[in-house]
């Protein structure tokens, strides 16, 4: 009898833990073993490559992502200085992974700099300045985005943490069409402002997050110049 009992409470006490979930925490490094700061890390569904869960790596590299149910994973990393790594992972317990090494972006690795003094991270939100960093050079608004902390691409929009983001700001002016993002050059942002939630400013059911873009201040005439396909953008456009 008490051999029962034992086996019943143990059952009961792995299905509580399956429900609740476990951890998956892990390093990343690059090719010399140095951390790489402020990685996106990313739980993905093996079906589709759906978002589950994700953090972004400590100025360490260190992460843990919880809670992650029972099951097969994909997991991604991704950082605009490196080239985006995947593998596959079997969560059934707490899982403590070997460190994740990433091999240089040969292309962007000389001209990039998005480091830690460069971003100031809030409670609801993280703030990227792109003020004189060459990342921008050549480059839109919609390329740059989607290396950004927490800022990912799932079927051709833009996403934090997974959900597709509800808004985008350029300045003030309340942009309808990513379009305009594919259009707008990098080179006439200063920052980059990322709201996790909607929540504080906007309606609750809108809960996708928002993107703020701050342009540098306007040139004499009141245009910014290389917008292909779109109308020039000012600050004093109708919201």
């Amino acid at each position: 009898t008490n051999i029962i009992l034992l086996f019943f409470f143990l059952s009961i006490s792995m299905m509580a833990q399956e429900e609740k979930g476990f951890s998956v925490a892990g390093s990343v490094v690059d090719s010399v073993g140095k951390p790489v700061e402020y990685a996106n890390v990313r739980i993905l569904s093996p079906k589709d490559s759906s978002y589950v869960k994700g953090v972004v790596a400590d100025v360490n590299g260190l992460f843990t992502i919880s809670p992650v149910l029972q099951g097969e994973y994909i997991l991604s990393v991704t950082h605009l200085l490196y080239n985006p790594y995947y593998m596959n992972i079997q969560v059934s317990t707490d899982r403590q992974l070997p460190s994740i090494r990433l091999s240089e972006n040969t292309k962007s690795l000389s001209e990039v700099t998005i480091t830690a003094s460069s971003i100031q991270y809030q409670a609801d939100r993280s703030i990227v300045s792109l003020k004189d960093n060459p990342i921008v050079r050549g480059n839109t608004a919609a390329q740059v985005l989607e290396y950004l902390p927490g800022i990912s691409k799932y079927n051709n929009a833009l996403q934090i943490y997974g959900r597709n983001v509800s808004r985008f700001y350029i300045d003030n002016r309340r942009v309808r069409d990513q379009k305009e993002l594919d259009a707008l050059m990098a080179e006439q942002i200063d920052k980059v402002e990322i709201i996790y939630t909607t929540g504080s400013e906007h309606k609750a059911s809108e809960d996708g997050g928002i993107i703020r873009i701050k342009l540098k201040k306007l040139p004499e005439g009141g245009y910014y110049g290389r917008l292909p396909a779109v109308l020039p953008i000012t600050r004093n456009m109708a919201l």
